[in-house]
């Protein structure tokens, strides 16, 4: 899918630096590397292959957090 990466650059409180929102449901992929929903970067990301990937809905509902106190608790 060929997008304008236009459509998806906002503005950031930093100078130079922008914020690339994925509509919702959807991932920035960049040779086959999942970046997420956002991705930070200059004005112009022309040069760089983005692509945006549609979740899987049991991967979008996933809870990926675990509570790094109890992976070793035995009581």
């Amino acid at each position: 899918m060929m997008i304008k990466m236009d459509d998806y650059r906002t503005p950031s409180p930093y100078e130079s630096i922008y914020k690339y929102c994925a509509p919702k449901g959807y991932h920035w992929f960049c040779h086959n590397d999942d970046f997420g929903s956002v991705i930070w970067g200059g004005y112009d990301l022309g040069n760089y292959p983005y692509r945006l990937v549609k979740i899987e809905k049991d991967e979008e509902n996933m809870d990926n957090t675990t509570n790094s106190n109890n992976i070793n608790d035995n009581g």
